[in-house]
């Protein structure tokens, strides 16, 4: 797979979520106009790869941003850039960090790394936390009391075990070796488990103005 630069592919395959209101009407629209979900005598069956594409697609998408710096902060670097970038597009975003240290300089990167850059966010458990569309945490799932986010970029080492309530999650590898042994075992878990995964392979940071 050919790299290419991570300004162009940060957020790729990212569409706009569809909005509660839309999903909301949609069902109410099927559930007054479709029939009986059971099937009548007669009508055929689903096969068995209609089956399989119907689950995956209610099945968490899982993003790997594999990225060729070696360094910790450019894989912030980038981190801050996707959350952007997905926020831009409408996503709610949790952005899921490894400790509270981690999370403290995410919430100020996200103010700074580009001069003309505004990502409305928070402290996972401060006053905004329901009121910005990006908010970090270190620890459990987001606070029930706060609007659902559609979206979760894990900078964990591991992955939590309530990844699956987010449509899509994101993860980003770069060549530092404690990142790339953690995140490969991400990887595994992710398909051994049936997860649709996609990878997309980066140009370097490291060195640009």
């Amino acid at each position: 797979m050919g790299e290419e630069d991570s300004s162009e592919r940060a957020g790729h395959g990212w569409p706009a979520p569809v909005l509660q209101a839309e999903q909301d009407a949609r069902a109410k629209q099927g559930a007054s106009s479709a029939p009986s979900s059971a099937l009548s005598p007669g009508e055929p069956q689903p096969s068995a790869s209609q089956s399989a594409h119907l689950l995956a697609s209610r099945m968490t998408q899982v993003d790997f941003y594999v990225l060729p710096d070696t360094t910790l902060e450019a894989r912030l670097a980038f981190a801050c850039r996707l959350t952007e970038t997905i926020q831009r597009k409408g996503y709610r975003l949790h952005l899921h960090a490894e400790d509270e240290a981690m999370a403290r300089q995410l919430d100020e990167l996200l103010w700074t790394f580009r001069p003309d850059a505004y990502v409305p966010h928070a402290l996972a458990g401060s006053e905004m936390a329901s009121q910005v569309p990006v908010v970090i945490g270190w620890q459990g799932p987001p606070d029930p009391a706060e609007e659902h986010p559609q979206a979760m970029l894990n900078l964990h080492p591991e992955i939590p075990e309530w990844f699956s309530r987010f449509e899509r999650v994101a993860e980003i590898i770069n060549q530092h070796q404690e990142v790339l042994r953690a995140k490969r075992a991400c990887w595994k878990t992710y398909k051994d488990r049936g997860y649709p995964v996609k990878a997309h392979q980066l140009a370097g940071q490291e060195g640009r103005g």
